[in-house]
């Protein structure tokens, strides 16, 4: 297991997010941890997801751009459930999603050690360089999340 429920919420709190509990954060570390056996690739995903979620606060209207592209939804919906459809749980919907998008698209063999590489996948056309400031926030989140995590080798900015 790379993350619990209290590393969650630990995480979420270093970034100056209120904690989520109950089925929600039950369904983020579940599935996470399905996915990815790595604290460092937890700490990159998780990062993400808050940036991209406003700390799991925004309705799961967390439909993130990334989940919500047709092919992204049309992939992950025949990954899933065989057949293009979605999940009567919209928050476990979209953490599935997220998380077959990360594992297809985004974690690439350099990622692990250039963090700017999965926000280049992930929203490359407006965050252009690592300069760039939300690219800036996402990889603090990443940071705080890789500190709780206990993740010693960490990628670099980019």
């Amino acid at each position: 297991m790379v993350v619990t429920v209290s590393q969650l919420n630990a995480i979420l709190s270093a970034c100056g997010y209120a904690a989520v509990d109950g089925e929600l954060a039950d369904i983020v570390v579940r599935w996470t941890n399905v996915a990815i056996h790595d604290p460092n690739e937890a700490a990159m995903f998780i990062a993400h997801f808050i940036h991209e979620t406003g700390g799991f606060q925004h309705r799961w209207a967390i439909n993130p751009p990334q989940s919500t592209w047709d092919y992204d939804c049309r992939d992950a919906c025949n990954n899933i459930y065989g057949y293009d459809n979605s999940l009567q749980n919209v928050a476990e919907d979209v953490t599935t999603k997220r998380l077959l998008f990360w594992l297809k698209r985004v974690c690439p063999s350099e990622a692990p050690f250039n963090f700017y590489l999965t926000t280049k996948v992930i929203n490359g056309e407006v965050e252009t360089s690592s300069s760039h400031p939300s690219a800036k926030k996402r990889y603090r989140l990443y940071l705080k999340a890789a500190d709780v995590l206990g993740v010693q080798n960490l990628a670099s900015e980019g």
